[in-house]
């Protein structure tokens, strides 16, 4: 069913690939050599963005990063798109890789697939790094917005995706120009053409789309938690208040009613293992990973070093 275990890269060079896990292929960057780190990235977050967070971590570990099925050239195959199959896969894809206890950072939505991931497999990872994550209550955050007439709202976005998908890849870089620009200004030179591409995939939001729909029908509720060392990195709400009203067009008052809840649900997070540590990235909003990337690398570390000695 699997194909025999990839080659490893023990240099700094990224190796990527696509793997077989049966049914689909997922597209996967291995570099480095040490403790294996597994990086989940955001809802709609090429790992082109976290480019040099991952080369600077692999200079002490084995970094992996993966597109979910359905993202950058990962396949779909005829799997629903949710996030228990992502769940699946990434158990798949530890098994192939022959991956011990691994480490795992995961940003936003990939926040809380890692939560998922961790509470189904309890077993199977050392510890967690929470970078702004999504929580199994955020359906609050959707109440606040949809009093707004927020165009983030999940169902706002669910139309946004399910338009996007019936695009070319020509006018959907032409529709998200500016988004795809943003993205690119704090990326490496050689990674801007994969960001564009990456964004650029109609398929991609035809998949995001599916996810969103099960995630708005399908509540996530964990009973118990294993016990393992979990940084929670939180962002600077003055900062996320100052962003939601200046690029988002948000209302001053709107902003502090949806900052207020998201500051709770992190004080959640803090709350699921009584190993818990909070860091906040000051000066930073939720894009942390481009804004404060050296607190994710800082953290990650610490995190090795104390499940190592």
């Amino acid at each position: 069913m699997f194909r025999r275990r990839p080659t490893h890269n023990k240099g700094g060079k990224s190796i990527k690939q696509l793997i077989d896990i049966g049914g689909r292929h997922l597209e996967v960057s291995i570099r480095g050599k040490g403790h294996p780190v597994i990086l989940l990235t955001g809802m709609v977050s090429s790992m082109a963005e976290w480019e040099s967070i991952a080369n600077d971590l692999a200079e002490n570990t084995e970094m992996i990063l993966f597109h979910r099925a359905g993202f950058g050239n990962s396949s779909k195959g005829s799997n629903p798109a949710n996030l228990y199959e992502n769940v699946k896969d990434l158990k798949k894809l530890i098994d192939i890789l022959e991956l011990k206890s691994p480490v795992i950072v995961g940003h936003s939505y990939g926040g809380l697939f890692a939560q998922l991931f961790v509470h189904t497999y309890p077993d199977t990872a050392s510890a967690l790094v929470l970078v702004d994550s999504s929580s199994t209550d955020s359906h609050l955050l959707d109440e606040v917005e949809m009093e707004g007439n927020d165009d983030n709202s999940m169902d706002a976005w669910m139309r946004k995706c399910r338009d996007y998908s019936k695009l070319t890849p020509s006018q959907l870089h032409d529709e998200l120009s500016d988004w795809i620009y943003d993205l690119q200004a704090s990326a490496p030179v050689d990674m801007k053409q994969p960001i564009q591409e990456f964004m650029s995939n109609p398929f991609m939001f035809a998949t995001l789309a599916e996810e969103l729909e099960w995630w708005r029908n399908h509540p996530l509720s964990f009973d118990g938690f294993p016990q393992i060392p979990v940084t929670v990195i939180g962002r600077d709400p003055k900062v996320s208040i100052q962003e939601m009203i200046e690029e988002e067009g948000i209302s001053e008052t709107e902003a502090e009613k949806i900052e207020e809840i998201w500051q709770y649900l992190i004080t959640l997070q803090t709350k699921m293992s009584e190993k818990t540590t909070y860091v906040l990235a000051e000066n930073s909003g939720h894009d942390i990973h481009t804004r404060k990337p050296d607190v994710i690398k800082q953290e990650t570390l610490k995190v090795i070093e104390k499940i190592l000695n």
